[in-house]
């Protein structure tokens, strides 16, 4: 089994932001499990969405450390791809609130941005991030989206 360092330059730094990314879900998951109380009394989509994201994070970065790089791919893939959905349905809500209030002539969001407006902006960013990460391993991990060279 080749080690890490002999992966693609690509697919090693998709491995440091599973890192980034594992770190960052351990401080996410704290703060909704005792802060905003996400998990308990009840399950709240947010916090189901943390938790899968964060098991799923744990795959990749235990994939990637034993360096199974076929493994770690299809985790990365895998989890980009859960991340986009669940980002852009999250951002779909946002918008359909933003949507209501644009038809009632109201555009105070655009100069007055509040939290949602940085949500939204935030989940753009995921969105673009991971997309980018899906696009990566399709075409040269997994060899899809190739163009057929004449």
């Amino acid at each position: 089994m080749p080690h890490r360092r002999t992966w693609p330059k690509g697919l090693r730094v998709i491995f440091w932001f599973c890192i980034l990314g594992f770190a960052i879900g351990i401080g996410q998951t704290l703060y909704w499990l005792l802060v905003t109380h996400e998990f308990f009394p009840e399950l709240t989509i947010q916090g189901g969405y943390a938790a899968i994201a964060f098991v799923l994070t744990v795959i990749c970065v235990v994939a990637g450390a034993l360096s199974y790089r076929c493994a770690f791919a299809i985790a990365s893939f895998i989890t980009a791809a859960f991340h986009l959905g669940t980002t852009l349905y999250f951002n779909f809500g946002i918008f359909s609130m933003m949507f209501q209030d644009m038809l009632g002539g109201r555009w105070q969001f655009l100069y007055q941005p509040n939290a949602t407006m940085w949500i939204y902006t935030w989940n753009w960013i995921c969105i673009l991030g991971n997309g980018a990460i899906c696009y990566y391993l399709a075409r040269y991990e997994f060899r899809f989206l190739r163009v057929l060279a004449a």
